[in-house]
């Protein structure tokens, strides 16, 4: 995620630019883009197309690592199960977790989810 602005910056020096964003949820990047930064829509359409992509490139049965951050498996979570079902899982990743998927021509599905190491 594009964090523009913020980029670099820690939640109190952000605060400190804005400090109408202490009264805002604790995650505001997914409400909020900061100036230069882009937006978690424009995350999930990201993730969404390099899904579609990693599924076009795999041969049958075969594999792929992907290593990234929290906010590109939150919207890996909204891009399979909607907005919904992603919030209700509640899910805080953590670091250096493993989360499995399949994908199938019928779609992805979540194998394993934020399985610690």
């Amino acid at each position: 995620m594009d964090f523009g602005t913020w980029e670099g910056l820690t939640w109190p020096q952000i605060v400190a630019l804005d400090p109408t964003l202490a009264e805002r949820p604790a995650n505001v990047p997914r409400y909020y883009a900061p100036a230069g930064g882009e937006t978690f829509e424009r995350v999930c359409a990201r993730v969404a197309a390099a899904l579609e992509d990693i599924g076009e490139r795999m041969t049958a049965g075969g594999s792929a690592l992907v290593v990234t951050h929290a906010g590109p498996l939150h919207a890996l979570l909204r891009t399979l199960l909607g907005e919904a079902q992603a919030a209700a899982l509640g899910v805080r990743f953590v670091p250096a977790s493993i989360t499995r998927i399949a994908i199938e021509p019928s779609g992805a599905r979540i194998i394993e989810l934020n399985r610690p190491v």
